[in-house]
């Protein structure tokens, strides 16, 4: 079937207005709230209780240039969310520097070498 040209409509397309929305949408869920609330106290325990960078003197076994601030000031989960990693479990942070959690974030692959990063593997999730 030849044709002539593009197809053309009818009828026009709708440009009206959006739809409008009854309620205004919720930043956080209420659940992910709760957890924050716990989180935050989480972080502020495990930076009291861990002054000093966890991985400063793992990072320079490979790489001797690297500035470790030597106070901790973030903490870091090893297993990530996006990973499956638990955000409240304290056997999965380190309390680290900046310099050093930019460091693990810029070089993945060195850091699941030196485990300082990980990735969930099917046979972790056999439980």
């Amino acid at each position: 079937m030849k044709r002539s040209g593009p197809l053309r409509r009818k009828t026009p397309l709708d440009r009206g207005a959006p739809p409008e929305r009854r309620t205004r949408l919720a930043p956080v869920s209420a659940k992910r709230r709760r957890l924050n609330v716990e989180r935050r106290k989480f972080v502020d325990h495990i930076l009291t209780t861990r002054t000093r960078c966890e991985s400063g003197t793992i990072i320079r076994t490979v790489d001797a240039s690297h500035r470790c601030g030597g106070f901790s000031t973030d903490v870091h989960e090893v297993l990530t969310r996006a990973r499956g990693g638990d955000i409240l479990d304290p056997d999965n942070v380190r309390a680290i520097c900046r310099s050093c959690h930019d460091w693990i974030h810029h070089n993945p692959g060195i850091a699941l070498e030196l485990e300082l990063l990980a990735i969930r593997t099917a046979r972790d999730t056999d439980d």
